[in-house]
């Protein structure tokens, strides 16, 4: 767990001094955006600033962030299925603000062979996994406090443990259909 200031989350890189100079030389030199970016991260959380501090500055919001994590999640599995393999990769997504944006468009245009399939909007209930995720919350946290984050995550992985040993019931929560609510 990185330290933490009050409710602020540090990161800290330690570079070698060296290092240090290269890239802030490199950061002042280069024209190249996306690089002076990156850079400033680095040499921003080097010197103890908080993440929030960092995200702020940069300019890096909660959905770039997560646009670009999903740009690398679509390459990987373009990697993991080839096009001279899986001539067609459908994903199926909801409208979530990072499924879109330049750094995915970016990413599908590398692999024109994935294409999506966007659920309604407000439908939760037409995502499969959203069935499985109310199943693990449920056994996993429900009713509990959890002193630390470790204590969490312990409870989340003996829950994930438990429906590894029942994958019937996960193969069943996935692929059933949800309950309609009865009016009584």
């Amino acid at each position: 767990m990185p330290p933490s200031v009050g409710d602020l989350t540090l990161i800290h890189v330690q570079l070698p001094p060296t290092e240090a100079e290269r890239l802030e030389a490199l950061f002042r030199s280069t024209e190249d955006r996306k690089l002076r970016d990156r850079l400033q991260i680095v040499l921003m959380a080097h010197r103890g600033r908080a993440r929030q501090d960092i995200a702020r500055r940069t300019g890096l919001s909660k959905t770039r962030r997560m646009q670009e994590a999903f740009a690398a999640h679509l390459r990987h599995v373009g990697r993991t299925y080839p096009r001279e393999k899986h001539p067609r990769v459908v994903l199926l997504i909801d409208n979530a603000p990072w499924h879109r944006g330049r750094p995915v468009d970016e990413a599908l245009a590398e692999n024109p062979h994935l294409e999506f399939k966007r659920l309604p909007s407000y439908s939760p209930q037409l995502n499969p996994i959203e069935r499985f995720w109310k199943k693990l919350r449920r056994r996993a946290t429900h009713n509990r406090l959890f002193d630390t984050l470790a204590d969490l995550k312990t409870s989340l992985r003996a829950s994930l443990c438990y429906f590894q040993t029942v994958r019937h019931k996960v193969k069943s929560i996935i692929e059933g259909r949800p309950k309609r609510k009865t009016n009584k």
